[in-house]
Order: C-alpha cells, then structure tokens, then sequence
C-alpha cells in the first residue's frame, strides 16, 4: 500500500555505448574545449581529449595543463552531478584523481630518462570509466544545458 509513495530511481535506458560515445564525438568534441557553450560540449570534450590522449596515444600528449584543460572540467561537471550515487561520485573522482597520479608519474619518468626509452603506465581503464559516466550524463540530459560563465554584454560605458 505504501509502496506507491516510495521514490523510485529512473533506471538508465540501454546504452549501446559505443554507438552513443560516436554520435556524441560527432555532436560535441572539440578540443578548444574552451569554446564548449553547453554543459554536454564541456563534458564531451573533456572526455574525449582524454580519451585520444591514454587510449588513442599510450598517455603520450599528457602534460600538467591537461589537469586545469580536461581533469577539472569534469570533476566540476560530471563528478558532481546529482545525477549520480554518492557513491558514483566518489568512484569518478577517485578515477580522474589516479589518471592524474598516472600522468604525473610518467612524465616524472619522461624526465629521468632524459631522451632514453623508458615504459609507462597505462591510465586506459580509468579513461574509459570516465568516458562511460559521460555517456551516461549525455543520455539523462538530452537537451543542451548552456554554459552561464559569461557575464552578460551590457553595451559600452
């Protein structure tokens, strides 16, 4: 009987992912992510250079910017979403905070080696958790969400 009142959670539609993850490369990414207008170009950007980035290049291409560029976008964006579980939330920031820890080794590495051929860590299935919650975050939230960091024009003084 009460049960009618329970607040149920909306369950996630099927994701074909990959198909999903293409239609919105092909929608939003762009990697002046800094001409993003709307929240899901923002994300999708940010995701997306990451992605090129560890599994597209093997983590070649990461330096400290991509921390303020790529990594801080999402953690305000998508880490913070109600949409998600605390416990969702927690396991995104706990995943972009081990791909930092990963770029930092290996350029750490980079650095030692001086120009010698030297191994470095994989940062691939953090990415791809991220990748997937941004694809998740788009599908709940379809229609664009504008970006208000810009104070309105009010003419010349």
């Amino acid at each position: 009987m009460f049960g009618l009142f329970k607040k149920r959670r909306i369950a996630a539609p099927s994701i074909d992912y990959d198909r999903e993850w293409q239609r919105l490369l092909n929608a939003y990414a762009d990697p002046a992510i800094e001409l993003a207008k709307t929240k899901q170009a923002l994300i999708v950007s940010a995701a997306s250079v990451l992605d090129r980035i560890w599994n597209g290049n093997g983590g070649l291409g990461w330096d400290e910017s991509c921390e303020e560029d790529y990594v801080a976008p999402l953690r305000e964006q998508l880490a913070m979403d109600a949409l998600f579980s605390e416990m969702e939330r927690a396991e995104l920031l706990r995943k972009l905070d081990d791909l930092v820890a990963v770029g930092r080794e290996n350029i750490k590495r980079a650095e030692e080696a001086a120009g010698e051929e030297t191994a470095f860590e994989s940062a691939g299935g953090e990415v791809d958790y991220i990748v997937d919650r941004a694809i998740e975050w788009c599908v709940r939230h379809p229609e664009p969400i504008p970006i208000s960091d810009e104070e309105p024009y009010l003419g010349h003084d």
